[in-house]
């Protein structure tokens, strides 16, 4: 079964950091692979901040730590939460999820704050797959009308048996494994006050339009009054290969400026 974790926004121009898998299990022995959600946005009188990690791979008895690195956005002020401990008992194939609260503090600020979070191997058992998150604050007190697209990581669960050895699927499961279905996020610091028209299209990557996914030119999204986001729906295609990615770009929408207007879409390797 492969799950994607919908994603948080950053500054245009930043790009995801794939971090390469790191273990704390001996080699041959049964290991836990996690990821965690590259991107989660919220509107600063949105929140919280929730970060989706996702459990793959065997289903080992395993930890792992939860770093927290202030960024434009800080702590006590933007944003609340120290990450803590993840822990997982043999044979629970459950996926978790860390939380932060958001400051309303009513104040005009920087469009787009941001902060670091950090999966860190803390014992045997566990392999690290996709271990960095953005979580992204949009002010919301300034009177400026901004957009962001969201990053989303797309992961294979391998555990013994294949898919059908997770009891159940996690949130936002993809289905089947033959076309899947990847939505990436948008979200605007203030709803629309009446129906608003998004255009986007996808660009290839790693990933590449026809073999890994079904191209989109110019498709269109209607946003009703008083939505905070929405989707940009994507096709993924049954194709086999390593990491790759490819991007859905937002087209210009008015009223709103768009701040961050591509949305990578990460297909972890098999």
């Amino acid at each position: 079964m492969r799950h994607w974790i919908p994603a948080l926004m950053v500054a245009a121009g930043l790009v995801v950091v794939a971090v390469p898998v790191v273990s704390g299990a001996a080699p041959g022995t049964c290991t836990r692979q996690l990821s965690l959600q590259p991107q989660a946005t919220v509107s600063e009188s949105g929140g919280p901040i929730v970060f989706a990690v996702a459990s793959g791979g065997c289903a080992a008895a395993g930890h792992v730590r939860v770093d927290v690195v202030d960024g434009s956005a800080r702590r006590p002020g933007d944003f609340t939460g120290t990450g803590g401990e993840l822990s997982w008992t043999a044979g629970d194939w459950s996926d978790r999820s860390v939380t932060f609260g958001v400051v309303d503090d009513g104040l005009g600020e920087a469009a787009m704050e941001t902060f670091r979070v950090q999966l860190v191997v803390d014992g045997p058992g566990v392999a690290i797959a996709y271990g960095v998150g953005e979580g992204r604050i949009l002010d919301d007190d300034s009177g400026a009308r901004v957009v962001v697209a969201q990053d989303v990581l797309v992961v294979a669960d391998r555990g013994p048996g294949g898919p059908s050895a997770a009891p159940s699927p996690p949130v936002n499961a993809l289905r089947g494994l033959g076309q899947d279905n990847v939505d990436p996020r948008f979200r605007f610091n203030v709803p629309p006050q009446s129906a608003v028209v998004l255009r986007y299209s996808t660009v290839d990557g790693t990933a590449v339009g026809g073999v890994d996914f079904v191209p989109v030119t110019d498709a269109l999204v209607t946003v009703p009054a008083g939505a905070l986001g929405g989707e940009l729906p994507v096709t993924l295609l049954a194709h086999s290969g390593g990491a790759r990615s490819f991007s859905v770009r937002v087209e210009s929408l008015s009223p709103y400026v768009v701040l961050d207007g591509e949305a990578v879409v990460t297909i972890a390797g098999p």
